[in-house]
């Protein structure tokens, strides 16, 4: 019973994850990998990635999209919806990577 009640704690999984990391190699990383995938199968995960991915090309990309690291409507507009292979290059714009 105490082991089900510590499990059920938010915190536990972040604690078990960071455990299993210490472990490192291929334990931290196939660790690290599941806990992305939030109980998904690699098939739904691959199919929400196609659903959602999105480019701009380089003709509709200026300089102000870099000013601030806050969402803005038009650039998101510019964005056009992409398929696995037509993205040459990702750039970020995150101040925080």
């Amino acid at each position: 019973l105490a082991c089900a009640a510590v499990s059920r704690t938010p915190a536990f999984p972040r604690r078990v994850h960071s455990l299993l990391l210490l472990a490192g190699g291929a334990v931290g990383s196939a660790v690290g990998i599941a806990s992305l995938m939030d109980g998904r199968t690699p098939g739904e995960l691959l199919a929400e990635a196609r659903s959602k991915m999105r480019c701009v090309t380089l003709d509709r990309l200026s300089s102000d999209v870099f000013l601030t690291n806050s969402p803005r409507l038009v650039h998101q507009e510019a964005a056009k919806p992409a398929r696995v292979g037509e993205i040459d290059a990702f750039l970020s714009h995150s101040w925080h990577d």
